[in-house]
């Protein structure tokens, strides 16, 4: 007729939903470190993050790159300023003239590699939704 003191640990199995289209790659990252989550879950989420990082450094060239133009679209405006009070016929107008037509080529590259950096965008952006929208995992 003794009392003995016990403990008893209840576990329940656990649930989470987690949308990976919304999440940010450090978030992705911090999962696949988890010990809680499955090697299976943690090799899926890994893909995603390869996948994820890929977009986000597509994002992050292009942005370079519109930057880039950006800022040789303001040297342009200066240059144009300086032209019209120097007078076209002037050395230094000429001068100027040939530092327009440098950036104006640089700027159409630019326009080039922009048009290519949006399409990379495009690419890894879909290669992640397709990967994303074929996981089926519960």
């Amino acid at each position: 007729h003794a009392e003995t003191g016990f403990t008893v640990k209840e576990t329940l199995p656990g649930k989470q939903t987690v949308q990976l289209a919304r999440l940010q790659l450090n978030n992705l990252l911090s999962y696949t470190s988890s010990r809680e989550i499955p090697e299976e879950i943690k090799t899926v989420l890994t893909q995603a993050a390869s996948l994820k990082k890929s977009v986000d450094d597509a994002k992050e060239k292009l942005t370079q790159l519109q930057t880039q133009k950006d800022d040789l679209v303001t040297g342009e405006e200066r240059i144009r300023l300086n032209l019209e009070a120097a007078g076209n016929d002037t050395q230094q107008g000429r001068d100027y003239l040939q530092k327009l037509a440098t950036s104006e080529s640089a700027i159409e590259k630019l326009d080039q590699n922009i048009d290519a950096a949006r399409k990379a965008v495009q690419d890894a952006q879909g290669a992640y939704d397709t990967y994303l929208s074929g996981l089926t995992l519960e």
